[in-house]
């Protein structure tokens, strides 16, 4: 994060992205959310929604919040996956017992449209 952020260090978002890499393959839930951030915004690597999603998922699984709710969207609106408003919903769900303020909104909104 000091590298993306440029804090206590000259900003450098490629040398993030191989940190985020190495820290999320080596098992950090935090890391992997980080890493699918970077490959949805295109942050230090080519964007990629397909690995995008594949990092948010791993994330989302192991408990992070911010992932589940970001999985949610993916499936809401077919990013990087093919739409599945079920999935959506089962993580805003997830994400919204986690305390997740947009899960709860996205959550709401979608229930409307069913």
């Amino acid at each position: 994060m000091c590298y993306q952020y440029g804090k206590g260090t000259s900003k450098d978002e490629e040398k993030a992205f191989i940190w985020y890499r190495k820290s999320a393959e080596a098992g950090n839930i935090i890391a992997k959310n980080q890493l699918a951030y970077c490959y949805s915004a295109g942050v230090g690597t080519k964007k990629d929604e397909t690995k995008a999603f594949k990092w948010f998922q791993q994330s989302a699984k192991e408990g992070n919040v911010s992932a589940q709710y970001n999985l949610g969207v993916y499936y809401n609106f077919g990013i990087g996956t093919k739409t599945d408003k079920e999935q959506a919903n089962f993580w805003y769900e997830i994400a919204a017992e986690g305390g997740h303020a947009g899960a709860k909104e996205r959550l709401t909104k979608l229930l409307l449209v069913k």
